[in-house]
């Protein structure tokens, strides 16, 4: 469910139809697929057929597990709020995330981390 909600989210093979996109991943989620939540999420947090919304997108980044803390971590890195950052990233290393472990790191040593 997820790959058909995935051609129709970038397009492949298909027209880029966001709707369709969500249908496929609430219906993953529906069926017990834990990673549909991360889809979704992504179309919550940049409005991709649906109004963005961050707080409904980190809810659902939460419910993905570890891809998803990553996301969260990205976001407020992004947003130079280093906390919460920091917390998203040592979250995401903990679940054995390399990127989140190695951008934890960089944190660190650099002094934005303490």
């Amino acid at each position: 469910m997820i790959e058909v909600g995935l051609m129709y989210q970038m397009g492949m093979g298909t027209q880029k139809d966001y709707q369709l996109a969500f249908n496929w991943f609430k219906k993953a989620v529906d069926h017990g697929e834990i990673e549909g939540n991360y889809y979704l999420a992504g179309m919550y947090e940049f409005g991709w057929g649906v109004d963005e919304n961050w707080e409904k997108a980190e809810s659902l980044y939460i419910k993905s597990g570890v891809k998803g803390f990553y996301q969260i971590a990205q976001y407020f890195d992004a947003q130079n709020r280093d906390d919460l950052a920091y917390h998203w990233y040592r979250e995401s290393c903990l679940l054995k995330n390399l990127d989140a472990c190695g951008k934890m790191e960089e944190g660190e040593e650099s002094g934005r981390f303490q």
